[in-house]
């Protein structure tokens, strides 16, 4: 369990410390966070980190629920946030660019937390090999729509400018969250975000990916949405590796042998000699 001083080590805003709090809350407050953050505005891919680390780590919820309090001090951290895709506020945000200055109402993001909580109900405890390959196409999706689709993320510092132990570059621009957090082990924040990008960017994920399946969401009305499966996209995949690194060429030499060998066993030869494998 994470002490106060040590919260300054992943990309939290500080709602200050009070004795009355516990510790638990606090750590818990803070995994609610990240699954906004590390959601990339993927409302699905949000709940499915909150999910997975909720079935991971049971020791942390003996009630099998998150507590009230924890979900309290998560509201004005999410508040802040920049990057979000709540359907309520996305057209407002794409016409009024200044409206990501300013802080979400707090009825809104607990509206959104509580909705979060109430979908994890939805995913079924899975077993981690087939969670996980889910969980690397979804970050990978929102990875693409940002480098490849998208105009890129403005964001406040480059990963290089980050002091050491740092990891506030979320939304730093030509950022992918898969290449940074997982195949260049960058700290994620607590030990439960850095054991799931450890995992879906190990040599076993990498060679898994090319026969990935992900899920595909299709509003049918206003109330229904359809979930399906596609195909992972490898030359999706590799392009955004290859705007990730020409970005950020100092995290190559953070990927290991083990993981550059899975690599080159999936990507092409130009992609693999563009990358240095």
């Amino acid at each position: 369990m994470l002490s106060p001083a040590s919260r300054e080590s992943y990309p939290v805003a500080d709602v200050g410390f009070d004795k009355e709090e516990t510790l638990a809350d606090l750590h818990i407050a803070d995994l609610i966070v990240l699954s906004f953050r590390y959601s990339q505005g993927s409302i699905h891919l949000g709940n499915r980190l909150l999910a997975y680390v909720v079935q991971a780590h049971k020791e942390q919820f003996p009630s099998g629920r998150i507590p009230e309090r924890a979900i309290e001090l998560a509201v004005p951290i999410v508040q802040s946030i920049r990057h979000h895709g709540h359907p309520e506020y996305t057209a407002k945000l794409q016409a009024d660019s200044s409206l990501l200055r300013q802080p979400l109402p707090p009825k809104t993001v607990r509206r959104a937390i509580d909705r979060q909580v109430e979908n994890m109900g939805h995913y079924p405890e899975t077993q981690p090999e087939i969670e996980l390959p889910t969980i690397a196409g979804l970050i990978l999706q929102r990875d693409a729509h940002f480098l490849l689709d998208a105009e890129p993320r403005s964001g406040r510092e480059q990963p290089g400018r980050l002091s050491a132990g740092k990891a506030q570059a979320i939304n730093a621009t030509f950022l992918s969250h898969y290449c940074f957090y997982g195949l260049a082990g960058r700290p994620a924040g607590p030990i439960e975000y850095n054991e799931i990008f450890a995992d879906i960017s190990s040599p076993a994920s990498i060679r898994s990916l090319p026969a990935t399946k992900i899920p595909f969401f299709e509003a049918v009305d206003n109330e229904n949405i359809v979930e399906t499966e596609i195909d992972f996209d490898m030359d999706r995949f590799e392009r955004v590796m290859l705007v990730h690194f020409k970005h950020n060429p100092g995290d190559l030499d953070k990927i290991t042998e083990a993981k550059k060998a899975a690599l080159g066993e999936v990507v092409n030869e130009v992609t693999a000699a563009a990358l240095g494998l």
